[in-house]
């Protein structure tokens, strides 16, 4: 089983049931509570042991990077060792953009041995290239070699920026009745 969490600028936390993860219509939320005001790493703990022994393993936070407060954030830390430290039977996942673990946490002097990191490097220009192309094939449109040398410089390798300029681009050439996506797109 996995635990959604969303970590909000406010490090607010949402708990959803697994079963609505299958479900994308459904939004209702098992708990939402304020994480500053209410909840302590042990706190914390205890919730996840308690939705551990439900067969809940997997706990996945999302939106690390956007936590700012930072005593929230070494709260989170603490979190994390003390998972560490008490054999909490669930693995969390952090999901974030950052250099590293600790762009995304607090610095914890023992906190490196409690992470596994998974870096995420910056995709190819063949691959951003193929991901555009491909894109637009599927919706019978093309794209001229400018346009597509602009949309990867732009995108750095970032495939999510890659979607959204391919997306604005073939919409302003359908605007504009054309089925080629070119620079003025």
């Amino acid at each position: 089983g996995v635990v959604h969490l969303s970590m909000c600028r406010k490090a607010s936390i949402e708990m959803r049931d697994p079963s609505e993860l299958q479900s994308p219509e459904s939004s209702e939320y098992v708990r939402n509570e304020d994480v500053n005001a209410t909840w302590t790493p042990y706190e914390v703990r205890r919730e996840i042991e308690e939705y551990s022994s439900q067969g809940i393993r997997y706990v996945v936070i999302d939106e690390c990077d956007k936590v700012e407060d930072p005593e929230a954030r070494q709260l989170f830390a603490d979190t994390i060792k003390l998972f560490s430290d008490h054999a909490v039977p669930a693995t969390l996942v952090l999901i974030g953009v950052a250099d590293d673990a600790t762009g995304l946490i607090d610095d914890h002097q023992s906190i490196d041995r409690c992470l596994a990191q998974i870096s995420m490097p910056r995709m190819p220009r063949a691959e951003t290239e193929s991901i555009v192309s491909g894109g637009l094939k599927t919706l019978g449109m093309t794209i001229s070699r400018q346009a597509i040398f602009e949309i990867v410089g732009l995108c750095k390798g970032l495939p999510t920026y890659a979607h959204v300029l391919a997306l604005h681009g073939s919409r302003a050439a359908i605007d504009a009745r054309r089925l080629e996506v070119t620079v003025q797109d």
